[in-house]
């Protein structure tokens, strides 16, 4: 970099007198050639100095969440997007002799639908048999979703003998609240995994599943689902407590201007 400024030095050696003899003119002389190397090394360590803050201040200027740990929220709407890397003049795609990825057929479909012609297509002629290696072609769709809603009617049957009544017993895991134990615990994965929010949880039940759920609901099956985990997550902490590693991690981190990481 070239400053654009020129420096500019001043010298005051607070000479007062003429050198009266040739002895008192070489010394002043001497004095001040020492005294201007002096100011030189000054002005060359301060330039130095100045330079590598210069530098300094214009890598960080230049950073970006392409060059750096930098997130791209820091890069702000008037940056421009980094060049594109020079082709290296290989066509796209996988190369030749990669071992491609691909959705293998499921062995066993739901279902089969033929697709035969009719009529050749060259001459006209009716087509009867079948094909032993036809082309298979699969289509994965999810199904239409209907609520399971399981209605549990407790009779009360009257005693011809002793005259008192007695009324039926829920099956054994039936308990009195609405929902079951699939839908509380669906409620409970939406909310503890995904984040969603209870109004976000209801649309998506109503929308996709026809389940009209209320927001106090979603809190209810919540506690569910958090007294139902309770054991599990004691064990788990229990676990982790004796083990002989308890975390690993690669995030760098920064500590008194050194790079580090644990």
């Amino acid at each position: 970099m070239v400053l654009t400024t020129p420096l500019r030095i001043r010298f005051s050696w607070g000479v007062s007198e003429q050198p009266a003899t040739l002895e008192e003119a070489l010394a002043l002389l001497a004095a001040l050639r020492a005294e201007m190397a002096q100011q030189k090394a000054l002005l060359e360590a301060q330039i130095a100095v100045l330079q590598a803050q210069l530098h300094e201040a214009l890598r960080r200027l230049q950073q970006n969440s392409s060059n750096s740990d930098k997130p791209p929220s820091s890069d702000g709407p008037g940056n421009k997007p980094p060049p594109k890397k020079p082709s290296s003049g290989r066509p796209q795609g996988g190369q030749k002799g990669h071992k491609g990825s691909a959705r293998s057929l499921v062995d066993n479909p739901d279902k089969v639908i033929p697709c035969k012609p009719d009529v050749c297509a060259c001459c006209g002629l009716p087509l009867t048999g079948n094909d032993p290696a036809p082309e298979r072609h699969q289509v994965t769709e999810l199904p239409e979703v209907k609520p399971l809603v399981i209605e549990y009617q407790r009779h009360t049957l009257h005693c011809d003998g002793c005259g008192s009544s007695t009324k039926g017993a829920f099956p054994q895991g039936v308990s009195y609240r609405s929902f079951g134990v699939r839908l509380t615990a669906v409620v409970g994965w939406l909310a503890g995994k995904f984040h969603l929010s209870h109004r976000d949880i209801t649309e998506m039940l109503c929308e996709g599943f026809g389940i009209e759920l209320g927001l106090g609901s979603v809190s209810n099956c919540q506690e569910q689902v958090s007294l139902a985990l309770t054991l599990p997550v004691r064990d788990v902490a229990a676990h982790v407590q004796s083990s002989c590693r308890l975390h690993a991690d690669e995030t760098g981190f920064r500590l008194q201007g050194q790079r580090g990481w644990l």
